[in-house]
């Protein structure tokens, strides 16, 4: 999923080869943990911290960015699913 201000719904969709998971991001914990090939469900509010207290989950897959943020802090629990597919009947 592209942003793209000339299309009717804002965005469009295409078919995309992800990068490997960034360090600090939710994707690599879960390669870690050895869960990326399987559907996880996976609880945030007690997610680790560094010394200062930081949260040590910086970063997301979202879409086709990856945006840095302290994850545990804006989301509660995250849904990963290994795959996806594109509905091909859906015309956006």
């Amino acid at each position: 999923m592209y942003s793209d201000p000339d299309a009717a719904v804002g965005f469009t969709l295409a078919e995309a080869h992800l990068e490997p998971a960034a360090p600090g991001s939710v994707e690599a914990a879960l390669t870690d943990a050895g869960l990326a090939d399987r559907i996880a469900s996976t609880n945030l509010r007690d997610a680790p911290r560094d010394k200062q207290g930081e949260p040590l989950l910086n970063g997301i897959r979202f879409q086709s960015s990856h945006p840095s943020t302290p994850v545990p802090e804006a989301f509660d629990a995250v849904l990963a699913v290994p795959t996806v597919a594109r509905d091909r009947t859906v015309r956006f």
